[in-house]
């Protein structure tokens, strides 16, 4: 019996990571992304912020490690406090090829991040039973 089942199910529906950045950030901040049409993940590599999603009443915060997954296509912030007024991911990200970025001077904050495409067919087996968003804590993957 295979150990990771996790790894199995993304063999089956065929994923295929479509755009993979980040960005750094200091001091204030705040990103608004848009609703995503595929599935879209992200990471913190370090520093911790607040992430708001469209839909859901309170902010969530978010630290080093911890991983978020959003499933549902619902526009989300990412911020250094909550409150804050964000800019446009696009304006941010905007440039040819540009898959990186700085806002700030860069020391407190460290975001990876992307999307995943699932195959048309065996992918929907999946998409149709994963809740609007996921958190995992990075606590979980130290068991």
């Amino acid at each position: 019996m295979n150990a990771d089942p996790s790894s199995d199910i993304l063999k089956l529906t065929r994923t295929e990571s479509l755009v993979t950045g980040g960005f750094t950030a200091g001091g204030s901040w705040a990103v608004r992304f848009p609703a995503p049409t595929t599935i879209k993940f992200f990471a913190v590599v370090r520093g911790q912020c607040w992430v708001s999603i469209n839909g859901e009443k309170a902010p969530i915060r978010f630290s080093t490690g911890d991983v978020g997954l959003m499933a549902a296509p619902r526009s989300f912030v990412l911020a250094s406090e909550p409150g804050l007024t964000p800019i446009d991911a696009m304006k941010v990200f905007s440039g040819a090829g540009r898959t990186t970025a700085q806002l700030g001077d860069g020391r407190d904050f460290a975001h990876i991040g992307g999307h995943v495409l699932l195959d048309f067919r065996s992918g929907m087996l999946l998409a149709n039973v994963l809740p609007p968003w996921i958190r995992v804590d990075a606590w979980r993957f130290q068991e």
